[in-house]
């Protein structure tokens, strides 16, 4: 299959599941081929996650140059108190991405799912694209709600324009919510046609190692 029309079908399935739509599942290359060429996404990830950083650290630096020392820039540039280190950023997203495969390789043999493997690992992977593209775009929403907030006078229009960019930022908060857990649950419970409590091990399962590679750099670097 052309990769392209195999990534393009992958992506549509990860959206159909997005979309509480099991038939999605049908999408994926669930073969060991499909299964490799999954990984290609981190790539993609990689580039979305660099260019949200560099965009976020611009803002930051040009909130600091404008003189900002409201609430706003005491909160966001906690997240980023000595810039953004694209190799720890690098390990954080592909070390665990690499060992949850090795995990779930047994962890699906425990289940009784190992038929199942290769079509969860490879939905994994791409719905992990449309999970980042989500949060992407509400980091920029974030962004530009924050730049905004900076610059309203308290007049009357300006405040009203704040409430409602308030209620758009906590919608989009919402949906990252949505996407970051709920949806990685529900894609393990439609792959490895388990329980809905069984998909919330697995993505237990999926952040312990996500975390276990924060505290061996946290050691590390310290």
């Amino acid at each position: 299959m052309n990769f392209i029309v195999e990534a393009m079908n992958s992506l549509y399935g990860s959206w159909r599941l997005l979309r509480w739509d099991q038939s999605g599942m049908q999408r994926f290359d669930a073969t060991i081929e499909g299964y490799w060429r999954s990984f290609s996404v981190i790539a993609v990830v990689l580039a979305l996650e660099f260019t949200k950083q560099i965009i976020f650290s611009s803002f930051l630096v040009s909130m600091k140059s404008d003189g900002h020392n409201s609430m706003v820039y005491e909160l966001i540039s906690r997240f980023q108190p000595n810039g953004y280190d694209p190799v720890v950023g690098t390990i954080i997203i592909v070390v665990p991405w690499i060992i949850f495969p090795f995990m779930m390789f047994y962890v699906s043999e425990k289940l009784d799912r190992k038929e199942n493997y290769l079509s969860y690992i490879v939905s994994y992977n791409w719905s992990s694209l449309i999970k980042m593209f989500v949060v992407f775009v509400v980091t920029m929403i974030q962004i530009f709600i924050m730049s905004q907030i900076e610059n309203i006078d308290g007049s009357l229009i300006q405040t009203i324009l704040g409430i409602v960019m308030l209620g758009i930022s906590l919608f989009s908060l919402f949906a990252i919510s949505v996407v970051s857990i709920v949806y990685p649950i529900y894609v393990a419970k439609v792959a490895l046609n388990v329980k809905w409590q069984v998909g919330m091990g697995v993505f237990a399962l999926d952040i312990a190692a996500w975390f276990f590679v924060i505290l061996v750099l946290g050691s590390f670097y310290s």
